[in-house]
């Protein structure tokens, strides 16, 4: 059995690829699908070498461009083939995605991307947010863990709550570009869809761009975490891509893990050095393992990782620090086979 998480080269976005099953015949979900080239660059390569998988679910955990945009050019292309009778790159059982329906002139990319997303699974007969009552996903209406087929998923946000200022959002149609604001605790991250993904008595955080903050009252408002307490897990996608605005010491005390998987090119300053610093010092002392997809990039990524793994070396040398290869497609943590944990994108 497998369950394993796969962190694709995404630029400064997301866009992971969950393995879980049986080894010769595993199950896959689609969480993100990175910034612009990203379907281009490495998803469309990496789900054909899979030969035409089924993904369970594609979930878009918000708006953002660097989560949105591959998820949107994999549909567009399975609309053109299905258009031309071509082969289709793989099937989607469903899909998740938060949006609503627009109305009045242009707005912003990202809204608008929301949209033809909707659209465009619409066209492809791919259900959308089957089972929530009021078509959105709401941490409120998911209870319980759903099951995929063996999979757990627990809706830990968002909470109508984020939600609302999302319509508010989604109403006004105020900005006039596509990045992500890194740099603000927006509506659009805090209104991320925030998993827990459990199998094999193993789980996965897969927090999108959440704030600690929710994160945290989300695990005590399900029960999951001891008011004031901890949640231990084997594998955590840091939120927002190590942001120091979405993070904070407090955040990596409370919810400790073997794993720490980190996308991010350095770009807007993620991951952030003071982010990267908080987890440290939480874990001073405790043996971790943390996979990052780059090891260089923009805006003096690769400066300072040079320093703080001089540091850590010298002061943390339990925690270990790995990297995507440069030219490697992806990297990959498998958290039920530990002495190959760390696997090539050419592997099922």
């Amino acid at each position: 059995m497998i369950f394993s998480l796969e962190a694709l080269q995404a630029g400064a976005g997301d866009c992971l690829l969950l393995h879980y099953g049986p080894a010769r015949a595993p199950r896959f979900l689609l969480i993100d699908g990175g910034e612009g080239g990203t379907y281009a660059r490495t998803l469309k390569p990496r789900l054909e070498s899979l030969h035409n998988p089924r993904l369970e679910l594609a979930l878009v955990s918000h708006i953002d461009d660097d989560h949105i945009h591959g998820v949107l050019d994999l549909l567009d292309g399975l609309v053109t083939a299905r258009q031309r009778s071509e082969p289709e790159l793989c099937q989607i059982g469903e899909l998740w995605h938060n949006s609503f329906d627009r109305a009045g002139p242009p707005g912003p990319a990202s809204v608008a991307q929301g949209a033809a997303l909707r659209a465009a699974a619409t066209s492809l007969c791919i259900p959308v947010n089957d089972g929530f009552a009021t078509g959105l996903v709401v941490a409120e209406q998911a209870a319980e863990p759903l099951d995929f087929g063996g999979l757990k998923l627990t809706v830990l946000g968002p909470w109508q709550t984020a939600l609302d200022d999302l319509r508010r959002l989604w109403k006004k149609e105020q900005k006039t570009a596509c990045l992500a604001d890194f740099a603000n605790r927006t509506a659009e991250n805090l209104s991320s869809i925030v998993l827990l993904a459990e199998f094999q008595r193993a789980r996965m955080l897969l927090p999108g761009d959440c704030g600690g903050d929710l994160i945290l009252a989300a695990l005590e408002r399900c029960g999951r975490m001891p008011r004031g307490g901890q949640f231990a897990v084997d594998l955590m996608k840091v939120p927002h891509h190590a942001s120091h605005h979405s993070l904070d010491q407090t955040f990596f005390e409370r919810i400790p893990a073997e794993y720490y998987l980190i996308s991010g090119n350095g770009k807007h300053g993620l991951p952030h050095p003071d982010a990267l610093a908080w987890l440290s010092a939480a874990r001073a002392g405790r043996r971790y393992q943390a996979v990052l997809t780059h090891r260089t990039g923009e805006h003096h990524l690769t400066a300072h990782l040079t320093k703080f793994l001089k540091s850590e070396a010298q002061n943390q040398p339990q925690h270990c620090y790995h990297f995507r290869n440069n030219g490697d497609l992806s990297i990959r943590v498998d958290l039920l086979d530990r002495v190959r944990y760390l696997k090539s994108c050419t592997e099922v």
